[in-house]
């Protein structure tokens, strides 16, 4: 889909898109594209096909429904319907002309408007206008980039930010979603990251042949003139540094790449109630990350402070039962007096979130419906403040391979509640396993020591000393390394040819092995256990068809010892 204005008039559908040509006839190759309708008789009317089940192929966007339309009104040919349309239009793009099916391949094409140019006087673009608290398409008219900030300066009403459709916004099947451009956050897209709107490049023009969304909370009315041009193309608006908080938070999935994202924009000069300042989420066709914030699901959220308590509700929607990642990317949040914590509904756990770095979180939808429940995630802000203790030092010794001695010291301890002491197996989850009760609360120095029986390796512990009033200070990460594993493991070959898998158990303890093969995306494409008997072992493991050649990770975990890792490359 490309979202796309007709930066002429005069001409029709047919003269323009279809390159004058009768239905399904190619004409000149790279020039063109197929159009079609919904409606019966379409192909009688000039349309290439009718695509009853799919929809139309080009429509226009219905600001009082909300809904995008055919253009086929059932009577009026291709050729004498008029392509002319200030709002531009949304077009699906197969390729050019030669490009009949659903499965053929895409190829690059040309669309080419015929007709007048707009010009000053008698043939200026025609003003449009935009309804109160409405969405509103705009088609650039001109045969030249525009500057949007020069825009708002012509018209009336409309609200400083525009939408644009990016084709390579990596939702599902790669469809495309929409980029918010706001002055609120320096014209920076939300949520950026494609080669056409990347993340952190601010951009305030509109190309020639694009069209894009407004937004008018009073109403309004959308006027172009020559001054709004400006020189060349992919120019970017330079704003100054703003002196704002922002706390942006992106979704990709397996990939990588993003899928959607939101920004919370923080400034004294912004109100709490909903205004012209944010900005409303248009829907993606595929996944969706928004703020639910005064009833309504917002993309730019703004705000004049964040105070204790204060929460960001997230809303989700097009998941796919897969693998996502959460980035949360605070900005200018340094001298900030709040910790801010992530709760996952589903999981029914809550992480901590830096507001000084980046902070990744991993999360699966499953075929459970909490797992994809619009609001499965929120963050809430907590007063942080120091806790009266300081933490001198965390140690975590192992002293056999079910146990864990925890030391820690703390200087001036005073007012405090409660210690507790958490466990984490990969170093940012944890969980509180413990609690003591403090020995002093005299402002003396005290040491501490708990012992945790365990099954485990690699683990991680801290403290959290939390006062009497409710506040929590986290002492630093302490390690404890795995068990060193009895004997050794060797698979070979390496690369793995002929599609079998030798495993070498040297020296092994005798019992049952697990074995785990696990792909690049984290997912498990084989699963076996060995009983492993006697001091040498060997053991062949055929490679299923559905394994596909590339490099896995294979895990076997030891009885009573640490788990074995081995990068393998499969041929």
């Amino acid at each position: 889909w490309q979202f796309l204005a007709a930066p002429a008039f005069g001409e029709s559908v047919n003269k323009s898109w279809q390159e004058s040509n009768a239905p399904l006839v190619v004409g000149i190759p790279g020039y063109g594209t197929t159009i079609t309708s919904e409606k019966t008789g379409a192909v009688s009317r000039g349309y290439d096909f009718q695509t009853a089940g799919s929809g139309p192929s080009l429509k226009t966007y219905d600001a009082v429904s909300g809904l995008w339309t055919g253009i086929d009104n059932g009577t009026t040919p291709t050729s004498v319907l008029s392509f002319t349309n200030p709002k531009g239009y949304m077009v699906f793009v197969r390729g050019d002309r030669s490009v009949q099916t659903s499965v053929a391949a895409a190829n690059p094409t040309i669309l080419r408007t015929w007709g007048k140019l707009y010009s000053p006087g008698t043939d200026a673009p025609p003003s449009v206008s935009v309804l109160p608290g409405k969405f509103e398409s705009i088609g650039n008219p001109y045969a030249s980039t525009v500057d949007f900030v020069s825009l708002t300066g012509t018209s009336s009403g409309i609200d400083s930010k525009y939408y644009v459709w990016d084709p390579l916004l990596a939702g599902s099947g790669s469809l495309g979603g929409y980029q918010v451009l706001s002055s609120v956050t320096g014209w920076f897209p939300t949520p950026g990251g494609t080669i056409n709107y990347p993340t952190g490049t601010p951009y305030s023009k509109v190309q020639s042949g694009q069209a894009f969304f407004v937004y008018s909370t009073p109403g309004g009315t959308v006027n172009f003139n020559e001054t709004n041009k400006i020189n060349g193309s992919q120019l970017v608006y330079r704003q100054n540094n703003l002196n704002r908080q922002f706390l942006r938070t992106y979704i990709s999935g397996p990939s990588g790449f993003i899928a959607d994202g939101n920004v919370v924009a923080i400034d004294p000069s912004f109100k709490t109630s909903l205004d012209a300042n944010d900005a409303l989420k248009i829907s993606n066709t595929g996944e969706n990350l928004g703020i639910a914030n005064h009833s309504r699901i917002l993309a730019v959220d703004t705000r004049s402070e964040i105070a204790e308590n204060d929460t960001i509700f997230y809303n989700m929607s097009g998941m796919r039962l897969q693998p996502y990642q959460l980035k949360i990317l605070p900005e200018g949040f340094s001298s900030n007096r709040l910790a801010a914590f992530l709760t996952d509904k589903f999981t029914q756990t809550t992480l901590p979130v830096t507001l000084t770095d980046s902070t990744i979180i991993n999360f699966q939808i499953t075929s459970d419906a909490l797992s994809f429940a619009p609001g499965r995630f929120y963050i809430v802000f907590k007063r942080l403040a120091p806790v009266p203790v300081a933490f001198v030092k965390v140690d975590a010794r192992r002293q056999d391979k079910n146990t864990v001695l925890v030391n820690w010291n703390v200087g001036s301890e005073i007012n405090i509640s409660r210690y507790e002491m958490q466990r984490s197996l990969n170093g940012r989850s944890f969980s509180a396993i413990t609690m003591r009760s403090p020995q002093m609360n005299n402002g003396n120095d005290v040491a501490y020591y708990n012992t945790d029986v365990v099954d485990g390796d690699n683990l991680f512990y801290r403290i959290a000393a939390v006062s009497t009033d409710g506040l929590v200070q986290y002492s630093n990460i302490a390690k404890v390394s795995g068990l060193a594993a009895t004997g050794s493991i060797l698979i070979y070959p390496n690369p793995v040819a002929g599609r079998v898998m030798n495993v070498s158990f040297n020296n092994s303890i005798s019992g049952d092995y697990l074995i785990r093969l696990t792909n690049k995306l984290n997912q498990v494409v084989l699963t076996e256990t060995v009983s492993v008997s006697g001091t040498n072992f060997i053991t062949k493991i055929p490679m299923a068809k559905s394994i596909t050649p590339g490099s896995y990770q294979v895990s076997i975990t030891v009885p009573g010892a640490a788990a074995f890792f081995k990068q393998i490359i499969i041929e």
